[in-house]
């Protein structure tokens, strides 16, 4: 959790991984503001499309885009989205470009930088 003075809020972030996930970094974000009143919102979901290291692929793997929720529909939301997630690392290995809609949410890469991380 950390404090966002300017918003009058803090934002408490978690994780989650399936068993056996070998990176660093997260396979979930979870991210919610909860104003300094105690009031909260929807929960924001983050996820990488890839099974590689989410790290590594930062602007090559599709990131979810725009996906929250309420507390109370948080676990079938992570399902949903999971279960998106592998249909989406299903259709970018079948050759399917970005962005792709799986019907409920886009799975979109980032803008790259001022710079080409690849060198290109």
């Amino acid at each position: 959790m950390y404090k966002i003075p300017d918003m009058e809020c803090r934002v408490v972030h978690g994780t989650a991984n399936p068993e056996g996930w070998a990176y660093e970094q997260p396979a979930l974000d979870l991210l919610a503001k909860v104003g300094f009143d105690g009031s909260f919102r929807d929960v924001e979901i983050r996820c990488p499309a890839t099974d590689g290291n989410p790290l590594m692929e930062v602007f090559r793997a599709p990131r979810l885009q725009r996906c929250c929720c309420t507390l109370a529909e948080l676990p079938t939301t992570l399902k949903e989205v999971w279960a998106a997630r592998r249909q989406t690392i299903a259709r970018l290995e079948a050759g399917e470009t970005p962005p792709i809609f799986d019907g409920k949410w886009t799975w979109a890469r980032v803008d790259k930088p001022f710079f080409d991380v690849e060198g290109q």
